[in-house]
C-alpha cells in the first residue's frame, strides 16, 4: 500500500467514531489492499475457557455473507474459539495464523478446514493486542476459498502497522458508544419525571427538553417553542423570563436559584420556574450563544395534581387494595364520605380503613396523610 493510499485509510479510519457506518468503507480498503476475502475487527474476552466476541465490525462483502459466515464460523460453532493454544501476551501486535493454534492432525483443526470451505474463505491471519481490560483487539483476515497463498511478508508489516491506529479508533468507538447508552439512560430516566426540565444556553436556545417539557411546549400556553428559542406566551412573561435567563446563565453553578411564576399578570393557568446555572462543559460546547452557562429550568403546573395509583400505593406503603384505593381517592381531593358513596360501601367502613391508613403510614392527621403520599416517589415520577 502506497502513503498516500495508507493516509486516506487512516483519515477514514478515525471517522468510524462518529460514523459507524465507515468501518465497512475501512475494512473494503484493508480487504483490497491486501487482497483478502473478508477483514473483520472484533473485540473478544475469555469467558469459562472459551473466546467469545462482543463487538464486531466487518467489511461490506462479510457483512452481506453475515448469515453464513456466523452459521459456520459463529462464536458457537467456531474451533478457534475453543483452541488450546493462545496468543502470547502483551499489549503489542501479536500475528496468529491457524498452525499457530492447532497441530496439522488435530480434528478441530480439519473441522475448522471444512467450515471455512462452506463459508468460502481460505488462508487466516489475524493481527491483534490485548488491551487493558483483558479484552483482546483482533483484525481478522481471510483469503478467498481458492487462494492457497499465504499472507506475504509486506502484507503483514501493513497489518501490524495498522494495529496501533485500529485500537485507537476501537477505543474511541467504545467510549462514544458507552456514553451514548450513559446518555440515553439518563434521558429515560427523566423521561419519567413529572416536572418538566429544559436546558438552554443565555439566549434561550433549547438544548435538552425531557418529555414533560416537550408537552407542556406542545401545549403552547404558558411557554412555547419558537425555531429554536423558549418563548413565554405574553409579551409581559416574555420580557421577564428572558432577562432571568440572561441573569442566570452568567451565575455561578452554585449560585442560588431563581425562581418565577408565568401568568402571574392574571392569567387564569400559573406555571412555576425554578432556574439554576449549570456546570457542563460538554452542554456548553453544544450552546450558540458565546457567553455565559447552560442554564437549568425547572417548570411546575401547580394547578396539576399527580394521580398516584393505587397498586402504587398498595406497594410502597404496605395497603390492603381497599386501603390503597382510599389514599388514592383522597389524593383525588375525595372526602371520605365521597369515596363510601364511589365505592358503595357504608362510611364506618371508610372511616376504620382510613385509621388503619393512617397508622401503615405513620400519621395522625388526614391533611398529614395526603402530605404524606404526595411526598411519595410516585408523585414525583409518572406514572
Amino acid at each position: 500500500m502506497t502513503a498516500p493510499q495508507m493516509n486516506q485509510v487512516l483519515l477514514d479510519l478515525y471517522s468510524c467514531p462518529t460514523m459507524r457506518e465507515r468501518w465497512p468503507v475501512v475494512l473494503d480498503e484493508i480487504r483490497e489492499a491486501l487482497h483478502a476475502r473478508s477483514a473483520v475487527v472484533q473485540l473478544l474476552v475469555r469467558d469459562e475457557g472459551q473466546v467469545r466476541s462482543y463487538w464486531t465490525v466487518r467489511d461490506s462483502e462479510s457483512e452481506a455473507d453475515r448469515e453464513i459466515h456466523d452459521r459456520y464460523l459463529g462464536d458457537a460453532v467456531n474451533p478457534r474459539m475453543r483452541a488450546r493454544r493462545s496468543p502470547g501476551p502483551g499489549l503489542g501486535p501479536v500475528v496468529i495464523r491457524d498452525r499457530d493454534l492447532f497441530d496439522p492432525d488435530d480434528s478441530a483443526y480439519r473441522e475448522l478446514q471444512e467450515r471455512l470451505s462452506a463459508a468460502r474463505l481460505g488462508t487466516f491471519m489475524s493481527v491483534g493486542s490485548e488491551l487493558p481490560g483483558g479484552e483482546r483487539l483482533a483484525l481478522v483476515l481471510h483469503r478467498d476459498v481458492g487462494c492457497r497463498r499465504d499472507f506475504d511478508a509486506d502484507e503483514e508489516g501493513f497489518a501490524r502497522r495498522f494495529l496501533p491506529h485500529l485500537r485507537q479508533a476501537v477505543n474511541l468507538s467504545t467510549q462514544l458508544a458507552s456514553a451514548g447508552e450513559r446518555a440515553g439512560e439518563l434521558a429515560g430516566a427523566l423521561d419519567s419525571l413529572r416536572a418538566a426540565l429544559i436546558v438552554c444556553d443565555a439566549d434561550g436556545r433549547i438544548c435538552e427538553a425531557n418529555r414533560a417539557a416537550r408537552e407542556l411546549l406542545a401545549r403552547r400556553r404558558q411557554v412555547l417553542l419558537h425555531g429554536e428559542r423558549l418563548l413565554a406566551a405574553s409579551a409581559h412573561d416574555h420580557a421577564a423570563l428572558r432577562r432571568l435567563v440572561l441573569e442566570t446563565a452568567h451565575d455561578a453553578p452554585d449560585g442560588p436559584a431563581r425562581f418565577f411564576v408565568l401568568g402571574g399578570d392574571g392569567a387564569a393557568q400559573l406555571l412555576q420556574v425554578r432556574l439554576q446555572a449549570l456546570h457542563s462543559p460538554e452542554l456548553a460546547a453544544r450552546t450558540a450563544a458565546p457567553t455565559g452557562r447552560p442554564v437549568l429550568l425547572v417548570l411546575s403546573d401547580p394547578s396539576t395534581a399527580p394521580v398516584l395509583p393505587a397498586e402504587l400505593l398498595a406497594l410502597l406503603f404496605a395497603l390492603s387494595p381497599a386501603e390503597a384505593q382510599l389514599a388514592a381517592a383522597l389524593c383525588r381531593g375525595l372526602s371520605p364520605g365521597d369515596h363510601a358513596a364511589e365505592r358503595r360501601v357504608s362510611v364506618g367502613t371508610v372511616r376504620y380503613q382510613l385509621k388503619q391508613v393512617m397508622a401503615k403510614v405513620g400519621v395522625s392527621r388526614q391533611s398529614q396523610l395526603v402530605q404524606r403520599l404526595y411526598s411519595s416517589v410516585i408523585a414525583q415520577a409518572l406514572a
